[in-house]
């Protein structure tokens, strides 16, 4: 098996199958994305053991980028695995419309995205290595769509922090970014709550309403919100100094150490 993969892209009619720049550099990092999230199912580390470098660029049509994968220590050299494990995948779904569940829900979406652009301004994307030529075309895209299977609704909860919120055409949306699980969640809000989420921007926040799951996700990727909670600042917190002499009479008669021990002795006899 190669450690070295190929991409294809032909741009749109109108532009001479030139490819645009924007276009261009979108397709790489979903490229770069994929098989990211191919690595983790292989790899126990959390930083990446992996990059990718340019070894070829060629303009002729179409236009092709070659990668070659190489190791960030010697010691855990998993790239030619991780390409395997890649086209392994993606030609799963291209021949058979199936894939084990250890390609989750990140995953697939990650692949999903390798044809983002073929509803813009590219014509063509296919990727290849040793063994393996993949196209990715609408229909790709629809079988992995049906691998992620419909909306499952919860009514629930869950934190993360508020880093972006777009409004323009009264989109009335966010994205929290959760401490674990998903990378980002979206959030539809109503127009009451527009001023609320505007001021929660860059802070730590609880939403709750309905959560939609994918059939094969742990995590939800989509909230209505009903209510948002915004978590202080860590400045804001009282710190235990600040504590301080707020309740003089809490032991009563009791200095503090017998107080301690008859809290301690009572827990003994229970």
């Amino acid at each position: 098996m190669s450690r070295k993969i190929r991409m294809q892209l032909k741009g749109a009619l109108r532009d001479g199958e030139h490819v645009r720049l924007g276009e261009f550099l979108t397709q790489l990092r979903a490229l770069q994305l994929a098989l990211a999230s191919t690595e983790r199912i292989i790899s126990t580390e959390e930083r990446p053991a992996t990059y990718y470098r340019v070894v070829n660029l060629t303009h002729s049509s179409p236009a092709t980028v070659e990668l070659e994968a190489a190791p960030y220590k010697r010691a855990n050299d998993i790239g030619e695995d991780v390409i395997k494990k890649f086209f392994y995948g993606l030609s799963r779904i291209q021949e058979a419309g199936q894939i084990s569940d250890e390609y989750d829900r990140t995953v697939l979406e990650s692949y999903k995205g390798l044809g983002q652009m073929l509803h813009k301004n590219l014509s063509e994307v296919k990727l290849s290595t040793s063994g393996y030529d993949i196209e990715i075309t609408s229909q790709f895209e629809a079988r992995i769509d049906l691998l992620l299977g419909s909306d499952v609704v919860r009514e629930g909860s869950i934190e993360g922090m508020l880093e972006a919120i777009y409004l323009h055409n009264r989109a009335n949306k966010f994205y929290i970014f959760p401490t674990v699980g998903t990378s980002k969640v979206v959030c539809h809000f109503s127009d009451e709550m527009m001023s609320g989420a505007i001021a929660a921007i860059n802070r730590y926040v609880r939403v709750s309403g309905q959560l939609k799951f994918k059939e094969r996700g742990y995590f939800p990727h989509e909230v209505e919100v009903a209510e948002m909670k915004v978590h202080p600042h860590e400045s804001d917190l009282p710190t235990l100094g600040s504590l301080r002499g707020l309740a003089p009479n809490a032991t009563g008669k009791l200095d503090s150490v017998s107080f301690i021990r008859s809290i301690r002795d009572a827990q003994d006899q229970t």
